[in-house]
C-alpha cells in the first residue's frame, strides 16, 4: 500500500462514438464521457459532451468517510414504506 487514501486512486473509463447510438434528431444524448472511480467506489470525476455539443464536468475535491445524519433524514411530508413488508413473488 502506497500510503494514500484509497480514495486518491481511480479506475476511469472512456466512452466515444455515442452519438451513432441515438435517435435521428436527439440533440441531448451523450456523444462522449469520461468517468473516474475511486478504489472505494467514489465517484471522483465525470465529464461529459452532448451531441449537441454542450459539455459538463463535475470533480471530487473533498472526501470524508463520515456523513451528516441529518442527511438521510425523511423531508417533512415524506412517507415512508418499509420495503421489507412488501409481497414477495
Amino acid at each position: 500500500m502506497s500510503g494514500r487514501p484509497s480514495w486518491e486512486t481511480s479506475l476511469c473509463a472512456i466512452a466515444t462514438g455515442l452519438e451513432a447510438a441515438a435517435s435521428p434528431g436527439e440533440i441531448d444524448v451523450p456523444r462522449d464521457f469520461s468517468v473516474c472511480v475511486t478504489d472505494a467506489g467514489v465517484l471522483a470525476s465525470f465529464t461529459g459532451t452532448l451531441t449537441s455539443g454542450e459539455k459538463d464536468s463535475i470533480q471530487l475535491v473533498k472526501f470524508t468517510g463520515e456523513a451528516d445524519p441529518a442527511a438521510f433524514e425523511a423531508p417533512a411530508g415524506a412517507e415512508i414504506v418499509d420495503a421489507g413488508s412488501l409481497p414477495t413473488s
